[in-house]
C-alpha cells in the first residue's frame, strides 16, 4: 500500500464535510478540517487546512460507542452515561454471524446475524441488526457535532460557539479507520452500516495507516526522509487487540510518500482480555474475602438447578450484574494502576453488598504476564519483512500500561538484535525507545481527517461506492491485509 501526500496538500486546499472518524470498541472520535466547522467564518488559506478534533454538544473530544433507544428518541453522550439499557459491542458484532442449531450435514447450513431488540420506533419494540445500530450510531455522531475542539493560535477573530455549525447540503464524505485483522465480511458491513446512514466513505483505512499518515505530516523530523527513507513502527494497542505495521516515509520536493511495508496482530492483547483475566482474578480474591456473599457473584458451573424456579432465575441475574459489575471494575483497576502502583477502594457489588478492592501493580503484571509470549510473537511476524527502523510510536487505549509499553519495547529491540546479528554479525541495530509523540486517542481520526481532504478533491462519491462494492475476496487470508489495503486506499495521483 502506496499513500502519496503531495506539497501543495501538505500546505492548503478547500475541502468541506470530509471527516475522518475512528470508530472505536469502547469510544469514537472525529476529526475534520476547520472550515468544516466555521461556515460563517472567512478562513485564510493558512488555516483552511487545519484540522482539528470535533467536540461532541457535551463538549467532549470523544463520544463512548453506545447508544440508546428510547421511543422515537436516539441519545449518545452524556444522556446515555449511567443507562443499563443503552446499546454498545456493535462494532465487533458487525460483520459477524452465528449458527443457528445447524444440523451436520444439512447442506443449508443457518445463520443469522447477531442482533439487538430495543424499545424504539412506533410499535414499540423492534430487532436490530449491528449494521443497524452501527449506522444510527454514526449518523447521530456525525450530525451532532458542532465546535472543533482546537483553534489554531494565529485565528484572529475566532467566532463564538453560536457561530459555529456544521451545514450538510450534501451527505458528508468520510474516510473510516478498521483494524488490520478485520475480515472482509466485516469491512463490508461497516460499509452498509455508513449506506444506511447515508454517509459516502471514500475509503476504508487502517488503524495504523492513520497513525502512520499523522506522523509523517506533524512528526516527522524536519530532515528526515530526504536523503534516507524512514522506517516507522506503529503499535496499536486496543480493546480488541494488539496491532503492530512498519511504514516507511520517504521526502521530496513534490510531497511525501508512505509505503506500508508489513502488518501483523494478535487479538488475545487486547484490552478486553486484559479486563476478563483480571476479573475472574477478582472473583476468586472476593469469594475468599466474602464467603457468605460468594454464591451471589460467583457462577457456579456444575450446579444443575431449574431454570423455571424464581428464586434461580433471581440468583442467576443477581450472578451476572455482579459479573459485569466486575468487568467494570477490573477495568479501573487496570486504568488506575497504570497511573499509580497500587488500589484501595470500595465499589458496590450489587445494590446493598458493597466490597474492598486491594490490588497492586506488581499482581497484576504477574497475572497477565502470559501476553509477553503474544506480543514477542506479533512483534517477530511483523519486524522480519523490515529490518532498519527509525522510531516506535505507540497508541490506542491500552497503550498506557506501563508493562505493555516494557513488554513491547523489549520485543522490538530482542528482534532488531537478532535479525541484524544474522545480516551483520559485526554490527548491531541501535537499540529504539518507545515515543509518545502522537495523541494515543486521536491521532488516528487525524489520519482519517488528512486522507479524506484529499480524497474528497480528487474522487467523487459516485466512483468511490462503485470502488468499494467491487472489492474481492482474497483466497490467499495471508495476502489479504495487503491486498485490500492496497484497493481500499486511494490517494491524489495528479502532478503537482
Amino acid at each position: 500500500m502506496v499513500i502519496q501526500i503531495q506539497a501543495k496538500y501538505l500546505k492548503h486546499f478547500d475541502s468541506e464535510n470530509a471527516f475522518g472518524i475512528d470508530l472505536g470498541s469502547q469510544k469514537s472520535v472525529i476529526c475534520a478540517g476547520l472550515n468544516s466547522y466555521l461556515s460563517n467564518a472567512v478562513i485564510s488559506k493558512e488555516n483552511k487546512n487545519f484540522l482539528s478534533c470535533a467536540l461532541n454538544l457535551d463538549h467532549c473530544r470523544s463520544t463512548q460507542t453506545r447508544i440508546l433507544l428510547d421511543g422515537t428518541e436516539r441519545s449518545v453522550g452524556a444522556q446515555v452515561e449511567g443507562r443499563k439499557d443503552a446499546l454498545y459491542g456493535f462494532k465487533s458484532l458487525l460483520g459477524c454471524f452465528r449458527r443457528n442449531n445447524a444440523l451436520i450435514g444439512d447442506n443449508k447450513n443457518q445463520f443469522e446475524h447477531s442482533s439487538y431488540t430495543a424499545k424504539y420506533g412506533r410499535e414499540g419494540k423492534s430487532n436490530f441488526s449491528s449494521e443497524q445500530i452501527a449506522a444510527m450510531y454514526l449518523r447521530k455522531i456525525l450530525y451532532g457535532i458542532k465546535f472543533p475542539g482546537d483553534i489554531p493560535p494565529e485565528f484572529a477573530n475566532a467566532p463564538q460557539e453560536s457561530d459555529m455549525s456544521i451545514q450538510f447540503d450534501k451527505p458528508p464524505s468520510i474516510v473510516l479507520s478498521v483494524p488490520t485483522f478485520w475480515k472482509q465480511s466485516q469491512r463490508e458491513a461497516l460499509l452498509t452500516a455508513a449506506k444506511v446512514a447515508e454517509i459516502d466513505v471514500l475509503s476504508l483505512v487502517h488503524d495504523t495507516t492513520a497513525a502512520a499518515v499523522c506522523f509523517a505530516c506533524t512528526r516527522l523530523p524536519p530532515n528526515a526522509g530526504l536523503r534516507t527513507p524512514y522506517q516507522l513502527i506503529i503499535a496499536d494497542f486496543g480493546s480488541q487487540g494488539l496491532q503492530i505495521s512498519i511504514f516507511r516515509i520517504a521526502k521530496t520536493l513534490h510531497g511525501l510518500t508512505i509505503t506500508a511495508l508489513a502488518h501483523s496482530w494478535s487479538c488475545n492483547v487486547g484490552g478486553d482480555n486484559i479486563d476478563h483475566i483480571v476479573a475472574a482474578y477478582l472473583t476468586q480474591k472476593l469469594s475468599l474475602q466474602y464467603k457468605q456473599q460468594s454464591h451471589r457473584f460467583v457462577p457456579d458451573q456444575n450446579q444443575n438447578q431449574d431454570n423455571n424456579n424464581n428464586n434461580t432465575k433471581q440468583l442467576n441475574d443477581e450472578v451476572q450484574k455482579s459479573q459485569i459489575r466486575l468487568i467494570k471494575a477490573a477495568e479501573r483497576v487496570k486504568r488506575t494502576l497504570s497511573g499509580v502502583p497500587a488500589i484501595n477502594e470500595s465499589f458496590e457489588l450489587l445494590p446493598d453488598f458493597d466490597v474492598q478492592l486491594q490490588m497492586t501493580r506488581e499482581e497484576l503484571e504477574k497475572l497477565i504476564n502470559g501476553i509477553d509470549l503474544e506480543i514477542k510473537n506479533t512483534v517477530e511476524s511483523a519486524l522480519m519483512q523490515a529490518l532498519d527502523k527509525n522510531s516506535i510510536e505507540l497508541v490506542g487505549a491500552q497503550s498506557r500500561m506501563p508493562f505493555l509499553q516494557r513488554s513491547l519495547e523489549i520485543a522490538i529491540n530482542d528482534q532488531l538484535s537478532k535479525l541484524s546479528i544474522q545480516q551483520s554479525p559485526e554490527s548491531a541495530h541501535p537499540k529504539l525507545i518507545l515515543s509518545h509523540q502522537l495523541n494515543t486517542d486521536e491521532s488516528v481520526s487525524w489520519g482519517c481527517a488528512k486522507l479524506a481532504q484529499l480524497q474528497a478533491k480528487t474522487v467523487s462519491a459516485n466512483q468511490t461506492r462503485i470502488y468499494n462494492s467491487t472489492i474481492p475476496l482474497p483466497a490467499d487470508r495471508a495476502r489479504a491485509d495487503a491486498e485490500l489495503n492496497a484497493i481500499l486506499s486511494m490517494t491524489a495521483k495528479d502532478q503537482v
